[in-house]
């Protein structure tokens, strides 16, 4: 190689780039650049689309929330309107004598199909003032009980005054209120008839089958019962009974009571009431709710738990075995359900005043226990335009159960992703090494081989038939070759032409040096003397022989 095409100064280690360094090939460089790029795009992709997400997610639990507020709303008060109406019906049924007190089979027939065609209703009675009482009971087996105490001959009758049974009667409610007070009837206390008849419903022919009797005395007394007690005690209303055991069957409930006078009469003959268990309501919210670990609950304005979507978290009841026994509820915070735990934490840690709640109050909370995140949503259930009952539903819900399928999609897009980074890497590799970088590798060893003075234009002649820049490039560098190597044939015959025309100068120099010396100029002086005498010699022969 000609010294003009040589560097002027080699390389140091300071020109060195770290890139350099590192001798990170362009196949290399290539492949990771191409993988930047994909992760950046994924990483544009994925954060937005996590992000919008969430959101989706929030205005999904949102809507959902408001979906089972409006469902339990409108299914309870359904439910109070359906007994309000109920009671209406039972009224003016009694007014327009479409059924009699005194006949406990018409009335009782009554009873049956009113609590046939209402499936929430779990009792539908009417309480005498006599003490005697007239009912239909479900049961949770499907079948329906008609239940009469009778405590004289006939039912409901009442004593003229002065008669000997006003008598009667008169002893008997003041021995059923001290009963009321101290639990229990007093010794040898005279006690009703009761009469149980089952029966089963056929809905093909809408017929009723009697199943069974059974007739037994018991100590009830209708008027120190608290759905009457309620009643009398707000006459001609509708009133609503706090939550109390049911004398038959033990559950909880509560009962919509109103007092009876027939008209034109201004005594009250009992009072009306159809009642309902909490089951029936914890039944209703865990239909509403669709599987999952959320969950669904009432309770009252003290916090104490009325229904749940999950009825064995029902509170604990305490029933006695008096005439009279008492309700507890247990307190939500004292509930033995995860779930409802978490509703509890998330209303101490929000200060949230249960009997303040205006609308619909949206509170999320991370449980360290579960380590969770949940969506809790609170809202007031005015069920009663007197302000009787003022209950609070409530939804708990787990932020897992609606990012699941999030989850499980952005894990299968990182699978995806990262499947697409290795095969793009795969491609890339093979592609650049095929595209790019064995291209450019011949085009890299031309011109090493120009340097070694190796080149043959041929190694050229596959990449040059390309139609891209890199095919630009050989067929530049091809004839970018040609010319370089005429130069450096001319150049070669210009510098074989200078070293000649050197070599004659230095002989004419040196010859010249030699001549201008004082040895070569005596030595010429000498030469021509002797030719001059040689000269001379010739001519003085050529003169003699004249």
């Amino acid at each position: 190689m000609s010294p003009l095409f040589k560097s002027r100064s080699s390389p140091t280690e300071q020109d060195f780039t770290l890139e350099d360094k590192l001798g990170l090939s362009l196949k290399a460089k290539i492949t990771g650049m191409m993988l930047l790029t994909v992760s950046a795009i994924a990483a544009i992709v994925h954060f937005p689309w996590v992000y919008t997400s969430q959101q989706n997610v929030n205005d999904m639990v949102e809507q959902l929330n408001s979906e089972l507020m409006r469902g339990t709303e409108n299914e309870v008060k359904n439910l109070f309107e359906d007994i309000l109406a109920s009671k209406q019906l039972i009224r003016s049924s009694l007014d327009d004598e479409l059924i009699q007190l005194d006949e406990p089979v018409s009335q009782g027939r009554f009873y049956l199909n009113m609590l046939q065609a209402h499936a929430n209703f779990t009792w539908v009675q009417f309480a005498f003032a006599n003490g005697d009482y007239l009912g239909v009971q479900r049961r949770p087996d499907g079948r329906y009980n008609l239940i009469q105490r009778q405590w004289d001959s006939n039912l409901g009758e009442v004593g003229d005054p002065g008669s000997a049974l006003a008598e009667r009667q008169t002893a008997r409610e003041s021995r059923a209120e001290r009963a009321a007070v101290t639990g229990e009837w007093n010794a040898g206390f005279e006690a009703a008839e009761k009469t149980v008849t089952t029966y089963d419903f056929y809905p093909t022919d809408r017929r009723w089958e009697k199943v069974e009797e059974t007739v037994r005395p018991e100590a009830y007394y209708a008027p120190i019962r608290p759905f009457y007690q309620a009643a009398l005690g707000n006459p001609g209303q509708n009133v609503w009974t706090d939550l109390y055991v049911f004398k038959t069957g033990r559950a909880v409930g509560l009962d919509a009571a109103t007092t009876y006078q027939p008209l034109g009469d201004e005594t009250i003959r009992g009072v009306i009431s159809i009642s309902f268990e909490l089951q029936q309501i914890s039944q209703y919210l865990k239909d509403l709710k669709d599987s999952g670990d959320g969950a669904v609950f009432i309770v009252d304005p003290e916090g104490f738990l009325v229904a749940s979507s999950n009825p064995e978290a029902l509170a604990d009841t305490f029933v006695g075995e008096s005439v009279r026994a008492d309700v507890d509820l247990m307190p939500i915070a004292e509930v033995d359900d995860p779930v409802l735990q978490v509703a509890h934490k998330s209303i101490i840690a929000n200060e949230i005043a249960l009997d303040e709640i205006i609308g619909l109050q949206k509170t999320s909370f991370y449980d360290p226990e579960t380590q969770q995140r949940y969506y809790v949503a609170l809202k007031s259930l005015n069920l009663d335009s007197s302000g009787q009952l003022q209950w609070v539903v409530g939804t708990v819900m787990p932020e897992s159960e609606f990012l699941q399928r999030i989850n499980t999609s952005k894990q299968r897009l990182l699978i995806a992703i990262a499947l697409f980074l290795g095969l793009g890497a795969v491609a890339v590799v093979w592609l650049s090494d095929r595209a790019i970088t064995k291209p450019i590798t011949v085009i890299s060893d031309a011109a090493e081989a120009i340097e070694s003075g190796n080149f043959t234009l041929i190694s050229l002649d596959k990449t040059a038939k390309r139609h891209d820049e890199l095919g630009k490039l050989s067929r530049v560098f091809k004839t970018m070759a040609k010319e370089v190597y005429a130069r450096e044939q001319k150049l070669k015959q210009q510098l074989q032409a200078l070293k000649i025309e050197i070599d004659e100068s230095r002989k004419s120099r040196e010859v010249r040096e030699i001549v201008e010396t004082d040895f070569f100029k005596d030595l010429k002086t000498k030469a021509q003397n002797l030719r001059n005498r040689k000269e001379q010699k010739r001519n003085s022969e050529i003169s003699y022989k004249e």
